[in-house]
């Protein structure tokens, strides 16, 4: 055998070892993005095997279609969080390129997401109705803001915990068959308070105190102070009247 023909044979070995070689994932996504040679365009039923992350701004989804594997990207406006063994509906574009649209079906009856990547809004010219038979959790990891022209919340039975809370109102009405209240600290400052009782128990275990520039009490039946000690000090003038007074 000659030089030339062991220089030929010789490159024949390498190319085929080169080209042997299985290529990674990212190779298979990169080298041919989303495109496949051996589907016509057009609509089809596939399985979604596997999700992996992407250096570009989609996902790369690779699904079985006919027994065959093919990389595709979803659709913009399909919401549902994909996963694994979901039975998608495929759009091949004639770009080659392979598009998730919709999920047919989800095995095991497993849960719905929706995912988005960008803000989300919804708007409606009629009425929006959210309904759950179980439970419906909104949760934020910054703000939620709720505005509306009037709002109604009615419930069996609620319960709010916050560790702090300001609110801002120009006038509350309120009509409430019990008050039970528990707190360490009250301070409430008004202008002017009116209050009207049938029935009025107070019971202070330490000092009760009133501080007032003036102070007037009138009661129409009897009047009654009960003490151990009673002491009562003027700077100026004491004055007790009364048709009869009872002393000792």
């Amino acid at each position: 055998m000659n030089n030339t023909a062991q220089n030929f044979n010789q490159e024949t070995i390498n190319t085929t070892e080169e080209n042997s070689e299985t290529p990674t994932y990212a190779q298979q996504l990169f080298d041919t993005p989303f495109k496949t040679q051996s589907l016509t365009p057009g609509v089809y039923e596939a399985t979604l095997l596997e999700i992996q992350p992407s250096e570009s701004d989609h996902r790369a989804y690779y699904i079985s279609i006919q027994g065959r594997r093919y990389a595709a990207h979803k659709a913009f406006s399909c919401l549902v969080s994909l996963q694994k063994q979901d039975q998608v509906i495929v759009q091949v574009l004639n770009t080659g390129k392979m598009v998730i649209t919709s999920v047919i079906t989800r095995p095991d009856n497993q849960s719905i997401s929706i995912e988005v990547d960008q803000d989300f809004s919804i708007h409606t010219s009629g009425s929006l109705n959210f309904n759950s038979q179980e439970n419906l959790n909104l949760y934020s990891s910054e703000k939620l803001f709720c505005h509306s022209q009037s709002a109604m919340h009615k419930s069996d039975e609620a319960w709010i915990a916050y560790d702090k809370t300001k609110v801002v109102m120009s006038q509350l009405d309120s009509t409430i068959e019990r008050i039970h209240s528990v707190s360490q600290w009250i301070n409430s400052l008004a202008k002017q308070v009116v209050q009207q009782f049938q029935g009025y128990i107070r019971q202070t275990e330490g000092m009760d105190q009133t501080k007032a520039g003036n102070k007037k009490q009138q009661v129409e039946g009897l009047y009654r102070v009960d003490t151990d000690t009673t002491l009562m000090v003027s700077q100026h003038d004491t004055k007790i009247d009364g048709q009869h007074i009872h002393m000792g």
